[in-house]
């Protein structure tokens, strides 16, 4: 395979810096008039039939029922826990402290790698970094403070939980079988964790009194920009990467985009920034780099795991060094993934 321009990398990789770090402030925006699991709900579910549907146009084998089982597994990790959680927590959370502590996937990711059976305990480095980043989010929402630049525990909690079940369905997904068409195994995820987001919605009564007139121009556009540009664009940037660039490269963008998403929330929204939030949000980045840079160096099995702290990484169980790019086109949702997964990181 040639190699690729030195304009075309700049490129991708910034989308994947620039546009999964805005994703946070797209909900944020979204979900202002916008019931946070019927957002989800619309955003995964255009996105995941726009992926399916191309494809179909190109021919892709038709999913067999066991696929649409592992599809629904993996949305309900992904979208309906990560998505939902991180929209769900973004109602009381700044959407700058929300890419923060989407931003501790990682880690999470190592947790669940050394407490399964057989698993490997991580070494002294990695296991500084578990301790800093657990130090760095409770001085980040702080429970103790009272004052008006105190963290919602529950919002907070709520991002937390959706970054733990981002880094389970990321384990999951890199473990079971998926179609050969990696546009449909992800608009396969992605229209079912809609499907899912829907039926929470109804239960929660998230859509009790919502009318068409009380949507707003701007969350309308938002939900839009995290169809296209979050859960399509990026992701396709991030899988062509893959498949040309060292995965721990690729990975760098993990401690960029909770910059950006802070950076964006103090600056358009106003979000408060305050020092104690500063010494915080350095204090969980550090502790990111931290475990992740120790993970490397022990050559963890978890590795391949943080290469996607968005938890949308579900092309197939292969080994990243044995997969070419493919043209097609690809998703994520981030909660980060967020995010996401949304993730997701989404953010999710």
């Amino acid at each position: 395979m040639a190699s690729p321009s030195r304009s075309r990398m700049i490129g991708a990789f910034a989308i994947i810096y620039v546009v999964w770090g805005t994703t946070f402030l797209g909900i944020h925006y979204a979900i202002a008039t916008l019931p946070p699991f019927f957002m989800g709900s619309v955003r995964y579910l255009i996105a995941g039939a726009a992926l399916y549907g191309w494809a179909h146009f190109r021919k892709a084998a038709r999913p067999s029922a066991r696929h649409w089982k592992t599809a629904f597994i993996a949305g309900a990790f992904f979208m309906l826990i990560g998505q939902g959680g991180v929209a769900w927590g973004q109602q009381s959370v700044p959407s700058g402290v929300a890419g923060v502590l989407v931003g501790t996937i990682p880690m999470w990711i190592l947790l669940l790698e050394w407490i399964r059976p057989g698993g490997r305990r991580p070494g002294l480095l990695v296991s500084v970094g578990l301790l800093l980043g657990f130090v760095g989010v409770v001085i980040l929402v702080a429970p103790w403070d009272s004052g008006t630049q105190a963290i919602d525990p529950l919002g907070a909690a709520s991002i937390l939980v959706a970054a733990l079940a981002w880094a389970v369905g990321s384990l999951y997904a890199k473990s079971v079988e998926w179609p050969e068409s990696h546009s449909q195994a992800a608009g396969m995820q992605l229209f079912a964790g809609g499907v899912l987001l829907a039926g929470a919605s109804a239960i929660s009564g998230d859509l009790r009194g919502l009318s068409v007139a009380d949507v707003s121009f701007t969350s309308a556009l938002a939900v839009l920009y995290l169809v296209v540009f979050s859960s399509i664009i990026a992701f396709s940037a991030y899988s062509w990467l893959l498949g040309v660039c060292r995965p721990t490269r690729v990975a760098t963008f993990a401690y960029v985009n909770p910059v950006v998403a802070v950076s964006l929330g103090w600056l358009f929204v106003g979000e408060p920034l305050s020092g104690r939030m500063v010494f915080a949000i350095a204090i969980t980045l550090g502790a990111v780099a931290l475990v992740s840079t120790g993970s490397q160096a022990e050559d963890s099995s978890a590795a391949p795991a943080i290469e996607a702290p968005c938890c949308f990484d579900v092309a197939e169980g292969l080994d990243r060094a044995s997969v070419e790019p493919e043209p097609e086109p690809q998703v994520v949702a981030t909660g980060a993934a967020m995010h996401p997964t949304e993730i997701r990181p989404a953010g999710v």
